[in-house]
């Protein structure tokens, strides 16, 4: 049976090509330019006969880079990558991705998003719609 692991790895199949690619965290060797994708499930929507319907769910996409121009420049291939494209697993309804946050490139902190000082980030996030459908 599917589940939100499977979406995942289709958003991870779509990562722009030529670009390093981590799920939900870079390792502390990682180096850069990268990015880190991480699919935030929603809280179900109850509905009238007892179960639930599917949420938004939203793929961050952090990206990691040596100077705040080239992390502009892989944050648009990001874009491109997965912006409007329309994912399909099975046991889920299928989804198109939209792309409807951007914040950066600003120097990179000690967060649970932002892993080293040296470094210019950018963070994006794509909205999808992601309901069981057995």
């Amino acid at each position: 049976m599917s589940n939100p692991e499977h979406i995942q790895a289709a958003l991870k199949a779509l990562a722009p090509a030529g670009r390093t690619f981590h799920s939900d965290q870079a390792p502390t060797n990682a180096v850069a330019p990268w990015l880190v994708g991480s699919l935030a499930m929603p809280e179900p929507t109850p509905n009238l006969a007892g179960g639930s319907h599917g949420g938004v769910a939203r793929f961050w996409v952090t990206v990691a880079a040596l100077t705040g121009g080239q992390a502009r420049v892989i944050a648009a291939e990001a874009i491109g990558a997965w912006g409007g494209k329309r994912v399909t697993v099975a046991g889920y309804s299928a989804f198109t991705l939209v792309h409807r946050t951007s914040s950066g490139p600003y120097p990179a902190g000690m967060t649970a998003t932002d892993t080293d000082l040296r470094f210019q980030v950018v963070r994006l996030g794509f909205d999808l719609v992601a309901s069981q459908t057995a």
